[in-house]
């Protein structure tokens, strides 16, 4: 047995060892990633990152443009590149920043989002928004090239298991109201009042500490740019608070604004504001669907990007 170990030991540095000398080809590129990482290879004036947010669309619209477009249109001369997915977060935009910082050709402006619903457990949590191979092959550097044999030998593995998750405790507020199992209705297509109650709870109102690792992803974000010279505008995704009052009377505003407070105080110890949109637009203009989200219609994704624009112009960037 001890052989058969040391064997398959031999064989897994060999191929580590032709792969870091050959390094990676466009097939070792995660596919979720490739079309970014092929993005970020040419020159960007500004880099959007953020979640379907960006893109998501209600039903009644006639304009379908991501907010990253309709800021493309209001910022001529520009190129504006999204890295949206769906479920992208402070981790994924830490793990984009440290492969922009390595490259050449990098960005003048980098705009992030910040989903207030992606530091909850929902979002934090969830074994499917680890994305352990799309991170490691961003962050890795020059050990990238070790992904494939990584993979080979299940050598990245997931960093949360579904059981873990299912037992996650959830606050409302300081209190705690139940484990993850009790609240996640992501696969539900009939909710009922008491389900949409439950996901904003589960979204938005546990409160956000000080040493939350989103915070720290956000924190190291500031410290991996700064010295590049690349300017850093991060914004509060708009939140359906009226939508949330309405559930939670008293207390969805006033978690809301505790938690942004807590995320504008961690960017301020690093002297970056932060531009709160948290409370900017009404329930009207939000496609929600059966749940909450931060999804908006095509006049909250245009405001949005004419906020941003703004403020790019009026800072001269």
């Amino acid at each position: 047995m001890k052989k058969f170990l040391k064997k398959i030991l031999v064989l897994g540095l060999i191929i580590a060892a032709l792969q870091f000398l050959v390094g990676y080809n466009e097939e070792a590129i995660p596919s979720r990633i490739k079309d970014d990482v092929k993005a970020l290879s040419v020159k960007q004036d500004i880099v959007l990152f953020s979640d379907s947010s960006n893109w998501y669309c209600s039903p009644k619209d006639t304009d379908r443009r991501r907010i990253s477009e309709f800021l493309q249109y209001r910022m001529v001369g520009r190129r504006v590149l999204a890295i949206d997915d769906a479920a992208w977060h402070m981790g994924s935009h830490l793990a984009f920043c440290k492969y922009i910082a390595g490259r050449e050709k990098k960005p003048s402006i980098i705009i992030i989002s910040v989903n207030p619903s992606t530091f909850g457990p929902t979002w934090y949590r969830r074994p499917g928004y680890q994305f352990e191979k799309e991170l490691f092959f961003l962050s890795a550097g020059p050990a990238r090239v070790f992904l494939e044999p990584l993979r080979v030998f299940k050598l990245i593995k997931r960093n949360i298991s579904e059981e873990e998750f299912d037992n996650t405790p959830v606050y409302c507020g300081d209190k705690l109201v139940g484990l993850a199992k009790d609240f996640d209705h992501s696969k539900v297509k009939r909710a009922t009042q008491d389900m949409v109650r439950k996901t904003f709870v589960f979204h938005y109102m546990e409160p956000i500490r000080p040493d939350h690792q989103r915070l720290q992803d956000m924190l190291e974000i500031v410290k991996i740019l700064r010295p590049l010279g690349i300017k850093l505008i991060f914004y509060v995704t708009p939140t359906d608070v009226q939508r949330g009052e309405a559930y939670l009377p008293g207390q969805f505003h006033k978690q809301v604004q505790a938690n942004v407070e807590v995320i504008k105080a961690a960017l301020k110890s690093e002297g970056v504001d932060l531009l709160d949109l948290s409370q900017a637009m009404p329930a009207s203009h939000f496609s929600s669907g059966i749940y909450p989200n931060a999804h908006l219609d095509q006049y909250g994704r245009s405001f949005v990007a004419e906020y941003l624009a703004k403020v790019l112009k009026e800072n001269s960037y």
